[in-house]
């Protein structure tokens, strides 16, 4: 996979890839990359479509590191790169509502909730822009960089920086109105999850140190805090249990997946974990009203059980390709991999249904599923509209 990891107090000096060449930290042997698995000849059901794209500007997420996913309301996009460029489209037909290009570059992408769309930089700014015409209408500096999507409800703009902080802001002007701070590990997959509005009163929040925290969206307090993941290895890179995707909440549970870890099916009125799979990720989840749906750290996608966590079945003939998380539509699963192919799996059984060679790097970043296609930006900077047919 091409996620990092960093040494936080050395941020501009040390980098070293997760599923690249690792240096072990005496710095003398080395584990080599496994190569990806070649693509299998499949029998061909479905079809995948490219409906539009569109350009939402310069600078790549691939080369900048920054993983910037499209946010949603009603039937509007909005999508920003890494260059400054923010950009409102319509779903439908991909067509430019208003377009944007700020003064700084982008990291964190795209909050939206309520009538403002929110971005982060790597400088620690957060900008709230009008929903209707993309004008600024507030900017405030915060403690660190942005590579989590903020978002807002109930007058609260909640923003994520990389340093350990949650700022709660006015969406009105911007004012801070409360901040938290959990202390993150010296090794960290670089990448952060973004806060997750509950209950129309909270906001859950997953950590590098394996723990999930829930506050209250008004005032900042901390409603609890509770250990989802163990650190387990000899070593610092075998111990980390990085929560980096965004927990997903289905009803009343959230399912958490953590880096070197689990994933775990939280209850939130009791707060006790119903269940916890030994199945690492770092890319975000999927589900529907059966199963959830992961792309494990090594390639293999994996359907559990929402109730129970037991595996429905594995799909294995992709490792090593760096998939992106998956996305449920319909009666399907849909990854991509880094030579830009997207898959089709079968919800059935797991099987590869589908194949086609979207380009661009494939997708990147969490994926919007609305009226029956998928909405994604790809790893060269495009915002893409997808459908999946069946095949005639």
């Amino acid at each position: 996979m091409n996620r990092l990891l960093i040494l936080l107090p050395l941020l501009s000096s040390l980098v070293v890839s997760s599923c690249s060449t690792l240096e072990r930290l005496s710095g003398k042997e080395r584990i080599e990359k496994p190569k990806p698995s070649a693509l299998q000849e499949i029998d061909q059901r479905v079809t995948v479509r490219r409906n539009w794209t569109y350009n939402v500007g310069g600078g790549s997420p691939v080369s900048s590191f920054y993983n910037l996913a499209p946010g949603i309301q009603g039937d509007i996009l909005f999508a920003a790169s890494p260059n400054g460029d923010v950009s409102a489209i319509d779903a439908a037909d991909g067509k430019r509502k208003w377009r944007v290009k700020l003064d700084i570059p982008i990291s964190g992408a795209v909050g939206v909730g309520g009538d403002i769309v929110l971005v982060g930089t790597p400088e620690g700014q957060v900008k709230g822009l009008n929903m209707e015409t993309g004008d600024e209408l507030w900017q405030q500096t915060l403690s660190s960089e942005i590579l989590a999507p903020p978002t807002a409800y109930g007058g609260i703009a909640v923003v994520r920086t990389i340093d350990g902080h949650v700022y709660g802001l006015s969406s009105n002007d911007g004012e801070q109105r409360w901040v938290f701070h959990r202390e993150i590990p010296t090794l960290t997959l670089r990448g952060n999850s973004a806060p997750l509005v509950v209950d129309r009163r909270a906001v859950v929040v997953g950590f590098a140190n394996g723990k999930l925290v829930a506050a209250d969206l008004a005032t900042g307090g901390i409603i609890w805090d509770i250990s989802i993941a163990q650190p387990r290895g000899r070593n610092e890179v075998e111990r980390m249990i990085d929560i980096d995707s965004t927990p997903l909440l289905m009803g009343s549970v959230l399912y958490v997946a953590a880096f070197q870890g689990s994933v775990t099916a939280l209850a939130l009125g009791s707060r006790s974990i119903l269940w916890s799979k030994d199945v690492s990720s770092y890319t975000h989840i999927s589900a529907d009203n059966n199963n959830i749906y992961i792309s494990e750290e090594q390639g293999k996608v994996v359907a559990l059980d929402r109730l129970t966590g037991e595996v429905v079945w594995e799909q294995a003939d992709l490792l090593y390709r760096s998939l992106s998380g998956p996305t449920a539509l319909g009666k399907y699963v849909i990854v991509s991999d880094f030579a830009g192919y997207v898959h089709v799996l079968s919800k059935a059984d797991g099987q590869i249904v589908g194949r086609s060679k979207l380009g661009g790097g494939g997708l990147a970043g969490a994926s919007i599923v609305h009226k029956g296609a998928i909405y994604s930006m790809t790893n060269s900077g495009n915002l893409v509209s997808i459908t999946v047919q069946e095949s005639s």
